[in-house]
């Protein structure tokens, strides 16, 4: 019985140790490295890839210059191997091949045409605050400024470009706030401006399909209770083609259709404008040969509805009918 109990334990422990180194080896990771695409990224990108690759996969530090090389295109092993002529890439460490291969692909920028590019950009239109303060980030990199004076220069540059007043004005009653307190302020001001947008651009559709659908109506109740017209009489209850006047005769044009009071040459008579011409009495020449002209006022009334006054004269033993000079083209006169 003994024997049988110790059996046992032995098939206990051996079945622990066997799960104990399963379960360490299933902590293992790997992970499938992408090589460098020259024309999707660049090399500092890379490396910065590469070097977590090595942490992740525990790779030995004699091993990882190898490991390296494997990892690039033949296109820049090639160029790799150019630059390193006569020397091979396989017997240089990891830090000699980064270093020759970073100047080569990604040379440092000047720092003056860096810093005139980062102090001009602004905001795009329809940028997001996170995009713009983003980009703002990258152009800054080759600026060498340090960190203090990162965060002060990208703090003004960005808001001095800001597009949107409203952000702008909530920032400037702040005093010398920090980056960190400068976005969080332009991000929840963007947020409220997009809200406030959407909710006025909705009331205004609402309110333009209200006044449309009134406009119907209201179009609808016009037509209904439109009301009735005859050119012939001017009577507001029936139509033209009904008018019992159709075959009269005007008596001020003596046409057949209409009467007098709806005649349009007898409205027309009787507001017709009086017609004036002012001129100057002082007439120049413009020089010695040319004679002065002299203008004169005249005033047409256009009103000859009534007949001159015409009396009859004896001249010389002869009848004459001549007409009575009244000093005007109207004479008003009191009535008793």
């Amino acid at each position: 019985m003994e024997q049988h109990i110790a059996e046992l334990l032995k098939q206990n422990q051996e079945l622990i140790l066997a799960l104990q180194r399963t379960h360490g080896s299933s902590q293992k990771v790997t992970v499938q490295f992408e090589k460098f695409d020259e024309e999707n990224e660049i090399f500092d990108c890379f490396f910065e890839r590469f070097q977590t690759y090595l942490d992740v996969q525990n790779i030995p530090a004699d091993t990882r210059a190898k490991v390296f090389i494997s990892s690039l295109s033949a296109k820049l092993y090639q160029l790799l191997k150019n630059l390193l002529a006569p020397d091979l890439p396989s017997d240089q460490n990891l830090d000699k091949l980064k270093n020759v291969l970073k100047q080569h692909l990604t040379p440092k920028p000047l720092i003056i045409p860096s810093r005139h590019k980062f102090l001009n950009r602004k905001q795009n239109e329809g940028e997001s605050i996170n995009c713009y303060i983003a980009e703002l980030r990258a152009l800054a990199i080759n600026c060498d400024y340090d960190s203090n004076m990162l965060n002060i220069m990208l703090r003004d540059v960005f808001v001095s470009g800001l597009r949107d007043k409203a952000i702008l004005d909530r920032l400037f009653e702040e005093d010398n706030v920090d980056l960190e307190k400068t976005l969080q302020i332009a991000l929840a001001m963007e947020k409220v401006c997009k809200g406030a947008n959407g909710i006025m651009g909705q009331g205004i559709k609402a309110v333009y399909a209200g006044k449309k659908q009134m406009n119907k109506k209201s179009n609808f109740v016009s037509k209904q209770k439109k009301p009735l017209f005859c050119s012939r009489c001017t009577g507001t209850d029936h139509v033209k083609e009904k008018c019992r006047f159709i075959f009269s005769k005007c008596n001020f044009c003596s046409k057949v259709g209409h009467i007098q009071r709806a005649c349009f040459a007898a409205q027309k008579s009787k507001t017709k404008p009086v017609k004036q011409k002012q001129v100057s009495l002082n007439g120049k020449a413009e020089n010695k040969n040319e004679i002065p002209v002299f203008e004169l006022n005249s005033i047409d009334s256009g009103l000859h509805e009534q007949p001159p006054i015409m009396i009859n004269l004896k001249i010389e033993n002869k009848k004459c009918t001549m007409e009575l000079d009244t000093g005007g083209a109207v004479s008003n006169i009191n009535n008793y």
